[in-house]
């Protein structure tokens, strides 16, 4: 996956190389008597590097992600927690509209 970022002050980035995500590993999470166990994978693309850490019990749920790498020349470092959630959508019916009432989708800037 390439993605491009770029900035108000005008710089521009690709990062990325065509990737695939690879397993990492299980570990735990917690004290030895009170934890959970989760899945590790690792996301390479280019300058940056992606960990998503998922609950190992098949359901799969997000527990972290983690952002390393350099963005526009700086080092970055981005960590996410996901709790307190329920999986799912609730009402659905919020992503139903009447498309006839959108604009055109607006032009690439021009340099």
């Amino acid at each position: 996956m390439i993605i491009e970022i770029s900035s108000k002050k005008g710089w521009k980035q690709k990062l990325g190389t065509e990737s695939t995500a690879r397993y990492v590993g299980t570990s735990q999470l917690g004290s030895p008597s009170h934890h959970i166990t989760v899945n590790t994978y690792q996301l390479d693309l280019g300058d940056l590097s992606v960990k998503a850490v998922l609950s190992a019990d098949g359901s799969c749920t997000p527990i972290m992600e983690s952002l390393v790498g350099n963005m526009g020349g700086v080092a970055e470092q981005l960590t996410l927690f996901f709790s307190n959630y329920t999986r799912g959508l609730t009402q659905e019916s919020v992503f139903n509209f009447d498309r006839s009432t959108c604009g055109p989708l607006p032009s690439a800037p021009t340099a």
